[in-house]
């Protein structure tokens, strides 16, 4: 299935981890031999999903409630779906080589300009302005959609 997708097969070991539990499945696939992208995609899908540990004492805390599990697990499903998507559009944007932001948690200090904290931090906002304005186009749009009703192909005003 992997190979459908693209995905290296060194990341099959952490996404089986990652169904049953986030913590081990997220750092299987963080030393994957796996390129970045796909590593990070991974991740951010098994931290969306949280994993049947985080199910099951869901299931155990609603369990004497009138609460439907199956809405919660299909939204976990599609929650991971979107993660990885969105995950994916965001590593690919031209707005510069986030492998050059990859430095190690622990560096004493930079190696190079590209590395430095203001370097970071200009990259950062950058990140945060394109998706501060792609939430408010967003918000718009789901705006306009919630005040017209769709009967069929006809599109009624409020």
């Amino acid at each position: 299935i992997l190979r459908v997708f693209g995905f290296d097969r060194s990341l099959a070991p952490a996404i089986l981890s990652g169904l049953f539990e986030i913590t081990i499945g997220a750092q299987l696939a963080s030393t994957a031999g796996a390129p970045l992208i796909q590593r990070v995609i991974i991740v951010s899908s098994i931290i969306a999903w949280s994993g049947f540990s985080v199910h099951f004492q869901v299931i155990s805390m609603v369990s004497d409630t009138k609460i439907k599990i199956a809405p919660y697990i299909f939204a976990r499903l599609l929650h991971a779906l979107l993660a990885g998507l969105t995950t994916y559009v965001l590593m690919i944007m031209p707005i510069g080589s986030f492998e050059s932001l990859v430095i190690p948690a622990f560096a004493m200090s930079p190696q190079s300009t590209s590395e430095s904290w203001l370097y970071i931090f200009k990259m950062s906002s950058e990140v945060f302005l394109l998706l501060f304005f792609i939430v408010c186009f967003l918000s718009i749009i789901v705006h306009l959609v919630k005040n017209l009703n769709i009967i069929g192909f006809k599109v009624i005003k409020k």
